[in-house]
């Protein structure tokens, strides 16, 4: 039933009057995940191929002296903001409500007090658990991205910049996506434990890294970290919830990664 076949319904509620009953909540289509998901899946190939060719397939040392702070910051602030563009296009489609249909409604405050409480101790477990997996497969102990996070060493500017980039920006656009189009369209398809699974496995594949060693460990940090947020999404009915455990393991990541930077430490040993 769609949503014009549902809002016509009517509901009898005394003799000789009626009640129209209220559209269903516009969940996400197909048409959605191909606007928002596979135009942007275009320009995050573009920038990958973009980093592989300036770093010359030296490894990981080349890539974080080809790698300015600029550059990255360039690419994670233009495909987050043509991301938001496709989303804002698919969600425009039929003229449905882009909050209800991203699942931008208010959330309670202690569904986002929880939320960050969440982040605050799943970024860490989760980063334990893949240094556990590392190890047990034969691969050095490493931090996912650090080399993305922080390609010119530590500075304060750097530090603050990327916060913005990749604690915030990255995070609101990356649940609008996975979690409101994604997550919203197989819900709507299938029932909820498949459809946390397979967003976070979506989820997880987004961050894919060319070295075996760093793919492993960034796309099983990333599927945990989106079976949490699906989760707090689902529980909370608010994509505000997400965002706030989104941001919050983020910030804490780059903050690491800096700081740790800042006390000696070098990006291969992280």
């Amino acid at each position: 039933m769609n949503e014009e076949q549902a809002s016509a319904q009517e509901l009898p509620a005394a003799p000789g009057e009626t009640v129209a009953l209220p559209p269903p909540p516009a969940l996400p289509t197909g048409g959605d995940v191909l606007i928002a998901g596979g135009i942007p899946l275009a320009t995050f190939a573009a920038i990958f191929l973009a980093e592989r060719a300036l770093s010359h397939g030296g490894g990981k040392e080349a890539a974080a002296k080809a790698l300015g702070i600029t550059f990255v910051v360039v690419a994670i602030v233009v495909q987050n903001l043509f991301l938001l563009l496709c989303v804002f296009l698919a969600a425009r489609r039929k003229r449905r409500n882009i909050r209800e249909l991203l699942g931008l409604v208010p959330a309670k405050w202690w569904h986002v007090l929880g939320a960050v409480v969440l982040g605050l101790l799943a970024g860490p477990i989760l980063s334990w658990a893949v240094e556990l997996l590392q190890v047990a497969l034969g691969y050095a102990r490493h931090t996912p991205g650090a080399e993305i996070l922080a390609p010119n060493g530590f500075s304060w500017s750097a530090f603050i910049v990327m916060v913005a980039a990749a604690g915030v920006l990255a995070p609101i656009t990356e649940e609008v996506l996975f979690r409101g189009i994604v997550f919203g369209w197989l819900r709507r398809k299938i029932s909820l434990f498949p459809a946390v699974l397979l967003s976070a496995a979506a989820f997880g594949a987004a961050h894919f890294q060319p070295d075996p060693g760093e793919a492993i460990a960034h796309m099983t940090y990333a599927f945990g970290v989106g079976l949490f947020l699906a989760y707090i999404y689902q529980r909370a009915g608010s994509l505000w919830a997400s965002i706030a455990m989104h941001v919050t393991i983020n910030t804490i990541a780059v903050s690491y990664v800096y700081l740790s930077l800042r006390e000696g430490a070098q990006l291969d040993q992280l």
